[in-house]
Parts: C-alpha cells; sequence; structure tokens
C-alpha cells in the first residue's frame, strides 16, 4: 500500500469506529480506534521515507525497517521518525501525553477479545479523534504532514500534532 491508501483506511476506520461505538459494539470500536493510529503510522513512516536520509543516512535503519510489518505503535513512532519531536510534543502538552498512554498499549489481538469495557471503547475512541485543545492522537492530528502537505505548527517538518490548539478535530 502507498501513503495515500494508508492515509484513505485510516480516515475509513475513524468513521467505523465511530458507527461501531453507536452501535454499542465496544471491543470491535476499540480494535478498530487501535487499527486508526496503525494505519496513520504506517503513512507517516512512508512519508519518513521518502524525505529523510533515513535510508542512507543511517546504516542500521534499513535492519530496523524489516519491523514495518509490526502492529506495535511504539515501535512505529520510532520507525516514523517521529520518537524525539512527538515525545517533545507530549512534554508539552499533557492531554497529548495523556490521549498517548491510552492508544499506545493496543494491540492488534484486541480484535479477539469478545468484550470490553464500554468505558474502555470511548476512552479509546476519544483519544483517537476528539480535539479539545489541539491534540489528538488520531490520523488528522497525530502524523498531520503524512495525511497531508505542510508543515505542522509547533514542530514544523514532522507529523507531530500543534501544542498551539488550532488544529481542527478528527472526524
Amino acid at each position: 500500500m502507498n501513503r495515500k491508501q494508508w492515509q484513505k483506511v485510516a480516515k475509513e476506520q475513524l468513521k467505523d469506529a465511530k458507527v461501531l461505538l453507536g452501535r454499542k459494539r465496544w471491543a470491535a470500536a476499540y480494535y478498530m480506534s487501535g487499527y486508526v493510529i496503525e494505519c496513520g503510522l504506517k503513512a507517516c513512516l512512508l512519508r519518513h521515507l521518502g524525505e529523510s536520509d533515513a535510508v542512507f543516512g543511517d546504516e542500521k535503519y534499513l535492519k530496523r525497517l524489516a519491523d514495518c510489518w509490526t502492529h506495535d505503535l511504539a515501535k512505529l513512532v520510532s520507525l516514523a521518525g517521529l520518537e524525539a519531536d512527538f515525545g517533545v510534543a507530549r512534554g508539552a502538552n499533557p492531554a497529548l501525553g495523556d490521549y498517548w498512554r491510552v492508544v499506545k498499549d493496543w494491540k492488534e489481538t484486541s480484535r479477539y477479545v469478545e468484550t470490553r469495557p464500554e468505558r474502555e471503547a470511548r476512552t479509546m475512541f476519544d483519544a483517537v479523534s476528539h480535539n479539545p485543545n489541539g491534540t489528538a492522537i488520531g490520523p488528522n492530528a497525530f502524523c498531520r504532514n503524512a495525511l497531508r502537505s505542510g508543515p505542522v505548527s509547533g514542530v514544523p517538518g514532522r507529523g507531530v500534532p500543534s501544542t498551539s490548539g488550532s488544529s481542527s478535530a478528527a472526524s
């Protein structure tokens, strides 16, 4: 899949997660919300490969790149070259840090969980989609540079959310 395809899948899965919440399908909504982030990060990774010196600037990167098939969100953040700037952004914005603490432990194996409390599903969806102060983990904010052109205010040239409070909500 290319970057645009990952973007499209992330946006569609966010809509699906919202529908699943509305139908009280908590386990499915939780899984789908996490999948949104995985797809968004894979779009970020492809953007990073095309716009950085990662491939030719770090001999060890290509060996690590084999991990791109992972579902581990923290590993994808690293492969997408977002680790340092995203850490700074989380430190500067407690809400973003709180959202990441919810999202980071998502596992693709959650799709096998038959039941999940409503609260967990809603908390995960909110972390992915809610945008109270310019932050969210979702595809529209977490990796904005991977999903559309242009710099992100606050951290130019990186796919890290702005802490300025001026971005639009994911929907």
